[in-house]
């Protein structure tokens, strides 16, 4: 592997080199680009169906990343595969509902004659694992039942039979998000299967049996893959179904022909009644899914009906913690203590149910919550100010709102929009700033070989430029800023406390190991202060230690441990993978005077 210019790109906020350096490393990445694809730089090799092969691709000019499904015409020429890729298309771009994958553009290919010899079905990427063999708990299970059943109910409202129903299809980030994949199997209502798709074990029978689809077919599919999400086995009415099944599935995996309420006692009756009646071999005498819904969707508004606002505290569940933590905490630093002991779950804020928290900033109380309408899940950071001393946190989430609300880079996090309660804005005393909700792992708990380091440290310098060019400075790059999904892609959190251009800090911005010299002077500071700490965070992650450099600031005359501050040597000499004109570009960037850095 090459430098850093050659695994990302060099055209970075870290710094710059002369000319001739700088044509050398083009020269390289030209020679050592990812490759393409219908005008999509490919970034990983997803899986493969029969006819087609999908790949994780990045939009070159945005950054965005998707997942495409690249489906060729076959040797034999058998048109009906393009048609199927068509009919895909035409099913899948009619689909709005959260939980289901979208379906962006459709790419046709065609050859020097005009004729069309493949598609690319751009859609959304699922940046989170697929779940096909996870033991949830009780209550995820029942929450993830809740979403695909909402959206298997919204398929059904448009005319199409999913068909393809199993744990496989099912895709759960690290925050709870819950995507439903496999549309590409999807039927209109009605229609026979061109093809006899899905997995031994989650199949119904008509579909065996070569009949129409209908939503009784999701019925059956869905109590199938129910069973197997609480008991980790397979229904043997499913597997009765399917005479393949009962050759290919190890008999250990079967489950107990018996009511499922009888094995797992704490499931809701109207649950448990569908999935026992949804597993007949006759669609005519199953229950609908629609029905199902309305009773899960009834108990959820039950629940939501005994909720607590935000801005009425709930109150703190550990009984050993009351005597540490008083009812009405009067300093900003005894809230935050108190505030983490707090029961979050089942309130409501905004429109919004709470599912968990999250952490807490300086003034503020970040939770993971759920728009009880689109069920989109969003960051909520939620300010209130209790008197007016605490004024200007509010007027910092203010400026937080209006600096970023317009921010559109891939590796940003995202704010949607500001809410309050009260007439308006400038008066309200409880506000909430809605934030992109970020599935992914912190940096310092990412496992990064040197390709991923890099990566990470090109989209970081690119959300960086993107920020400088808006006459803003991050001011507050560490990793601890720095989130990474599973598929790779970075996100630069930490936006509450940029600074415009010129400002200037106090001490409490500060952080050991990424503080720029000129920090402590407070004096007016450009965008020089984040390329110093992008390239202490580069030597930190390539390393494991702090460079040297940064060791020598010293905040509130407290530094680094001696022994976390690594070697005097240029990088390349002690990271093969490498290069001297990377190692010179992080050494000139760690300078101590500001002029002395690259632009």
């Amino acid at each position: 592997m090459g430098a850093f210019g050659q695994e990302a790109s060099i055209n970075i906020r870290i710094g710059t080199m002369n000319s001739q350096d700088s044509a050398h490393l083009k020269q390289k990445v030209s020679s050592r680009s990812d490759p393409h694809l219908l005008g999509f730089r490919v970034r990983a090799k997803l899986g493969r169906g029969t006819w087609s092969n999908i790949f994780q691709v990045e939009d070159p000019s945005t950054g965005q990343m998707y997942a495409l499904k690249h489906v060729r015409l076959p040797a034999h020429g058998d048109l009906r595969v393009l048609a199927r890729a068509k009919e895909e298309w035409d099913i899948g771009s009619q689909l709005t509902h959260p939980v289901l994958r979208r379906y962006v553009r459709l790419l046709p290919e065609s050859n020097g004659t005009g004729h069309v010899t493949g598609y690319g079905l751009l859609t959304e990427f699922f940046d989170c694992p697929m779940r096909s063999r996870v033991i949830f708990d009780f209550s995820d299970t029942l929450d993830i039942l809740r979403r695909v059943a909402c959206a298997l109910d919204s398929m059904h409202s448009a005319g199409f039979v999913h068909g393809a129903l199993r744990p496989g299809c099912l895709y759960v980030s690290v925050l709870g998000r819950v995507r439903l994949g496999g549309v590409g199997d999807a039927t209109v209502n009605g229609k026979v299967k061109p093809l006899r798709s899905g997995s031994p074990g989650y199949l119904a029978p008509e579909i065996v049996r070569g009949q129409a689809v209908t939503p009784a077919t999701d019925a059956f599919l869905f109590a199938s893959t129910a069973y197997t999400l609480f008991l980790d086995k397979f229904h043997p009415a499913a597997i009765r179904s399917d005479p393949i099944a009962a050759k290919q599935i190890p008999p250990e995996l079967f489950g107990i022909d018996a009511p499922i309420k009888e094995l797992i006692t704490s499931i809701p009756d109207a649950l448990a009644q569908f999935i026992d009646q949804a597993l007949h071999s006759e669609p005519s005498e199953r229950p609908q899914l629609h029905d199902l819904l309305d009773e899960l969707q009834w108990h959820d508004r039950q629940q939501e009906s005994t909720c607590k606002p935000l801005d009425a505290p709930p109150p703190i569940t550990p009984v050993a913690l009351k005597q540490h933590c008083p009812r009405n905490p009067r300093t900003p630093q005894a809230r935050r203590t108190c505030g983490a002991q707090r029961e979050t779950l089942h309130s409501h804020a905004f429109g919004y149910r709470i599912l968990r928290w999250l952490g807490d900033g300086a003034w503020s109380r970040v939770y993971l919550a759920e728009h009880t309408a689109t069920q989109t899940c969003v960051a909520l950071k939620h300010v209130h100010a209790v008197n007016a001393r605490e004024d200007h946190h509010l007027a910092s989430v203010r400026n937080e709102w209006e600096r970023c609300r317009n921010f559109t880079h891939p590796n940003l996090r995202r704010a949607h929009a500001l809410l309050h309660v009260g007439e308006s804005l400038e008066s309200a005393r409880i506000l909430a700033l809605v934030m992109e909700a970020l599935d992914c792992t912190p940096l310092l708990e990412t496992q990064l070989d040197p390709s991923l380091a890099f990566g990470v440290l090109r989209d970081t310098a690119s959300a960086l430029t993107y920020i400088h060019s808006h006459g803003f400075i991050h001011a507050n790059v560490k990793p601890q800023s720095v989130f990474v999904s599973c598929g790779r892609t970075t996100k630069l959190a930490g936006l509450g406390q940029m600074i415009p251009v010129d400002a200037t800090v106090d001490n409490t911005r500060i952080q050991l190991g990424y503080t720029a010299p000129e920090m402590l002077k407070r004096r007016a500071l450009s965008d020089k202060v984040d390329v110093f700490a992008l390239a202490s965070m580069s030597v930190l992650l390539l390393t494991g230690k702090f460079a040297p450099e940064a060791a020598e600031v010293l905040v509130g005359g407290e530094g680094i441990p001696h022994d976390e501050i690594g070697s005097d040597l240029p990088l390349h000499q002690q990271i093969l993978d490498v290069s001297s004109d990377f190692s010179r570009l992080v050494q000139k960037s760690l300078a101590s005077n500001p002029s002395q850095r690259p632009t």
